[in-house]
């Protein structure tokens, strides 16, 4: 009897330090898990932070779209060509990094750790956000160097400088009163145009813009969501 209640009294040992070490695993799981969804949640709401001023640089790019149509359909007056000019510039303004960090989930990914997190609706939610974030990596400052060797590269640096400081940021030209370029320059700047060529560079800017502004949008809706998720 006394043998029997040694081995029922070691088996209970065992079996209770098995039951403290999965208790402790559990715990510890839980903790690594709250921290991985912390920094989750910063480095999204980092993200959009980024995706919103990158649909802000696009939807100012895009305000000088309709001057430069104009003026490769033929319907703008040679007295306007200062504006020409000014949408030129502004329209080729601001390389767009399209990148996020990442770093946190490449991390839960890497590590095999991204069964962590336990609730299967927000580890979905979150490897969608990601995916969608991806989606903008390919597609880089939208066709940026071909406009601008097309286009811009035509601006002397000082006409450049000029516009710069008239028109901040993304002020169109009817909000430049204090602007005035040399007629000369421009009327220059316009007789080096090669219509073809930068008809082309100006089609594929405005639709490399227009899919980044469409999928940055549809991105922000898959980030508020995941969020929200996160919140909850």
């Amino acid at each position: 009897m006394r043998i029997g209640a040694e081995a029922v009294a070691i088996v209970s040992s065992i079996l209770l330090a098995f039951s403290i070490d999965a208790w402790s695993e559990r715990r510890s799981d839980r903790a690594l898990e709250a921290d991985y969804l912390e920094r989750i949640d910063h480095e999204l709401r980092d993200a959009r932070i980024v995706l919103d001023s990158i649909l802000l640089n696009v939807d100012g790019s895009l305000l000088f779209a309709p001057d430069l149509a104009e003026f490769f359909d033929g319907r703008m007056a040679a007295g306007d060509h200062e504006r020409l000019v000014v949408a030129i510039y502004k329209f080729g303004l601001d390389p767009l990094d399209l990148g996020f960090d990442g770093s946190t989930y490449d991390d839960l990914v890497s590590t095999g750790r991204l069964g962590l997190i336990s609730d299967p609706e927000v580890r979905q939610a979150i490897q969608r956000a990601y995916a969608e974030l991806q989606r903008l990596a390919p597609i880089g400052a939208p066709y940026r160097d071909e406009y601008m060797a097309a286009l811009r590269a035509l601006l002397p640096s000082d006409m450049r400088r000029s516009i710069r400081d008239a028109c901040p940021a993304y002020r169109i030209y009817s909000d430049c009163p204090g602007l005035h370029l040399d007629d000369e320059t421009v009327r220059s700047i316009v007789a080096q145009i090669d219509k073809r060529e930068a008809l082309l560079a100006f089609r594929m800017r405005e639709q490399g813009l227009g899919t980044v502004r469409g999928i940055g949008r549809s991105i922000l809706v898959v980030l508020d969501r995941t969020l929200e998720r996160l919140e909850q």
